[in-house]
């Protein structure tokens, strides 16, 4: 980010920036102070959260082929949703081959993620997973819920309901997309 404001937006001494706290989401005014690479600016107030909170807590979203795992990334944190699950269901078209090529997938698709809350001015980046097992999946899924939130799958079934149908509530809702090919019953 130094390099970047430094050499690229070629910020000096005075100028105003904004500074997110990653952790907490946290938003302030700031002025650089010194605009050599490591940049250095002094706070100088703190801003309201301008994070969006979608309605979809967790997007999990079975690998698909193209830039549309991008693409996914990039509009599911522009929309707010906290947690994006890539997950290598059984009739994704994709697979992922090794621990790297699931490595360089996670970081392009972080980065998508984190460049997506900047152009989007959304101070929450979205965590991005990928599971490889249903039951990686599922037990991520423990890890993420409450009490009353409602798990929804995208599906082809002739006895799927629509989203008006099931009456949603306040609560996080946990959204599941299948691959081209749908789930297989035992995934649904």
């Amino acid at each position: 980010e130094s390099h970047h404001l430094a050499n690229v937006l070629r910020l000096s001494n005075g100028d105003p920036v904004i500074v997110v706290d990653r952790a907490s989401g946290l938003q302030f005014r700031a002025l650089v102070v010194e605009s050599a690479v490591p940049l250095k600016v002094r706070l100088v107030s703190m801003l309201a959260l301008a994070s969006r909170r979608g309605f979809v807590e967790t997007l999990i979203f079975a690998l698909s082929k193209g830039d549309k795992n991008d693409f996914v990334c990039e509009k599911a944190c522009e929309l707010g949703v906290r947690h994006i699950v890539f997950w290598c269901a059984t009739r994704s078209v994709v697979k992922i081959a090794s621990d790297g090529d699931a490595e360089k997938k996670l970081a392009r698709w972080r980065k998508i993620s984190e460049s997506a809350a900047k152009q989007s001015g959304n101070s929450a980046i979205p965590e991005v997973t990928l599971m490889r097992t249903i039951n990686e999946l599922l037990k991520k899924l423990d890890s993420l819920k409450q009490e009353d939130d409602q798990f929804l799958c995208c599906s082809l079934s002739s006895g799927a309901r629509t989203a008006r149908e099931i009456g949603l509530k306040q609560s996080s809702v946990h959204l599941a997309i299948g691959p081209e090919g749908d789930f297989t019953p035992a995934e649904e």
